[in-house]
């Protein structure tokens, strides 16, 4: 509370730092910031299949490049249950705290359980990248978004040195398709959201070709509320489609919790922390 004693001048200076903690999210050491909180689900099914599907839910939050996500658990969910990220540089880079084993490691991005997108170091060809649809989209979690759509195709051997697909044949190779729709919004500017938040591509097997769908979603400006990947996979005449879909159930701006953006005694033990 402001003390009557206080100069017009001091008065006029705080109001200032006041507003430049709600946009600029500075990150004084003991002041109080609203930072960005959010829990979002994550699920991925196969399309046509009985067999249970997998989730993880996630408690995220972010304040300027600060950001951590807990992960709450879920269905055969890939990461464990009381594990943690952090980064401190807007993800640039960002450590896992691995809960059950009490390990730090680098975070190379999000797990994946689509088939057709993680395979051994291959050159995928015939690899195409085109936006296709960029609309005004729903209001998610309170916040106006804009949608986008790209579809992206590529062919790729499924083993090495196995011969290209016959005109009209199965072959060997395999044929993936993929439809990546992203809700995005320009009202939240913290860059510790995308630890989270962001439509990083999953990998092909070719580093060159991740490069270059890596760049494409890159082109969308905002931080991702909503996102769906249908990939369809088709290899000696039989398809599989896999849809993954992340989408934030809750957000509002509070301030974090004191030790909140802090890593485990065990990674700061070890150096391994994400803390430039």
């Amino acid at each position: 509370m402001m003390r009557s004693i206080l100069t017009p001048l001091v008065v006029i200076l705080a109001l200032a730092a006041g507003a430049a903690s709600l946009g600029a999210h500075s990150t004084t050491t003991g002041a109080a910031h609203p930072a960005v909180a959010f829990r979002s689900v994550t699920r991925t099914a196969i399309a046509g299949s009985e067999q249970a599907g997998m989730s993880t839910t996630v408690r995220g939050w972010a304040d300027g490049a600060r950001g951590r996500v807990d992960f709450e658990g879920g269905d055969r969910a890939l990461v464990s249950e009381g594990s943690v990220l952090f980064t401190e540089d807007g993800a640039e880079t960002a450590m896992l705290f691995d809960a059950p084993r009490r390990v730090c490691s680098a975070w190379p991005g999000e797990p994946t359980a689509a088939p057709g997108r993680v395979s051994p170091a291959v050159q995928i060809e015939d690899l195409s990248v085109a936006q296709v649809l960029d609309e005004a989209g729903p209001e998610i979690a309170g916040l106006p978004t804009r949608h986008y759509r790209f579809e992206i195709s590529w062919r790729a051997p499924t083993q090495a040195g196995s011969p290209p697909a016959k005109e009209g044949g199965a072959g060997h190779d395999s044929r993936s398709e993929a439809i990546e729709d992203l809700w995005v919004t320009s009202r939240l500017d913290d860059p510790g959201l995308r630890l989270w938040l962001h439509a990083r591509t999953s990998p092909t097997g070719d580093l060159d070709a991740d490069g270059r769908i890596q760049a494409a979603l890159d082109e969308v400006d905002g931080i991702l509320l909503k996102r769906e990947t249908r990939l369809r996979v088709v290899r000696s005449g039989q398809k599989l489609e896999t849809i993954v879909t992340l989408e934030v159930t809750e957000l509002e701006r509070r301030p974090a919790p004191p030790g909140t953006f802090e890593a485990p005694e065990t990674c700061r033990a070890s150096g391994q922390q994400p803390v430039s």
